[in-house]
């Protein structure tokens, strides 16, 4: 009797197992086929098979593509070229730069810096030509006698302005509103350039100004224009 209670457990056991086999082969092929196959990588040469506990596995990268809506440089090249407009005006006259105002000095006249001496009472300074007021600049042509010598006074006179004022500033009573061509008072320092070049006899006195007296005196003492050539060298 036992041993028919032992045989059919035995049976029982063993069909369970069949059971089981055969339950589990066909989940299997169900999986396979609701899955889509992955492919794998291979790995690149000399990288470890085992990243290691902890270490998170990177996912293959993908290729990037371009949207076609995308412009791309022949597109862009079709396109209408860039039209140019003309500067808006400004909002105010504020705005705008307004230029230097020229230096002055102490008694307020304009400062001209590097004057170059063009007549015996005119000169060339940033931009402005100046005769010196009160005076008659001696013209460049003009020959003067002196007990029967004849010598070039205009351009000695020329001369001697030139070495008066060079490298020096001279200081201009300007107008406001002067253009320039001007007609103007004008100081070295202290020194009075129209008194000078009349004194040294070097510039006429204008009829009606200021320098009758130091031409008077230039002409008695024989200063420049009014006196011998200056000697030369030999």
């Amino acid at each position: 009797m036992r041993a028919y209670v032992a045989i059919a457990a035995l049976v029982m056991i063993g069909g369970a197992a069949v059971v089981m086999k055969i339950g589990g082969e066909r989940l299997a092929r169900e999986a396979a086929v609701s899955t889509p196959a992955i492919e794998r990588v291979a790995a690149p040469s000399g990288a470890s098979k085992d990243p290691g506990p902890g270490t998170r596995r990177s996912e293959p990268s993908r290729p990037f593509v371009q949207s076609p809506d995308a412009a791309s440089p022949a597109a862009a090249s079709d396109a209408a070229p860039y039209e140019r407009v003309e500067p808006r005006a400004p909002l105010s006259q504020l705005s705008l730069a307004l230029p230097p105002k020229p230096p002055v000095d102490e008694d307020g006249g304009t400062i001209l810096y590097r004057p170059v001496a063009t007549g015996s009472a005119r000169f060339e300074a940033m931009g402005r030509v100046v005769d010196v007021a009160g005076t008659e600049s001696v013209d460049l042509r003009e020959r003067c006698t002196f007990e029967g010598a004849e010598w070039p006074c205009g351009v000695r006179a020329r001369t001697a302005f030139r070495y008066f004022i060079r490298g020096r500033a001279i200081s201009c009573d300007v107008p406001p509103e002067a253009g320039t061509d001007i007609v103007a008072g004008c100081r070295i320092g202290a020194q009075d350039v129209g008194a000078w070049l009349v004194t040294n006899g070097w510039a006429r006195a204008a009829p009606g100004g200021p320098y009758a007296e130091a031409e008077k005196q230039a002409r008695e003492a024989r200063r420049g224009i009014f006196g011998p050539p200056p000697k030369t060298e030999e």
